[in-house]
């Protein structure tokens, strides 16, 4: 097998996913407190085979998503996959 190398933030990384979703949940902002980050966004989106994933992003990534994605947005996720949920490291409306 030819395994590729993916590079990010200068460490080797496997767990890296690519997702074509639609958001089927309102956005929920929290803060956390005790914690190196400050804020999380939480929603879940569906993908095209129906099934559904839960998404959370921090910090910044967090804010830009919960002032730009609504309800029935198409989004493009470059995210790491965590137990039964995506941290989105990258998203892009399509």
């Amino acid at each position: 097998m030819n395994y590729t190398k993916i590079y990010f933030k200068g460490k080797i990384t496997m767990n890296i996913c690519f997702i074509l979703g639609k958001v089927i949940s309102e956005v929920e902002f929290k803060f956390i407190y005790n914690s190196k980050d400050v804020s999380i966004s939480i929603f879940k989106i569906m993908l095209k085979n129906k099934s559904t994933i839960e998404c959370m992003a921090y910090n910044d990534v967090a804010d830009y998503i919960y002032r730009n994605v609504e309800v029935d947005d198409m989004l493009l996720i470059e995210g790491k996959i965590h137990n039964d949920s995506i941290e989105i490291l990258k998203m892009e409306k399509v």
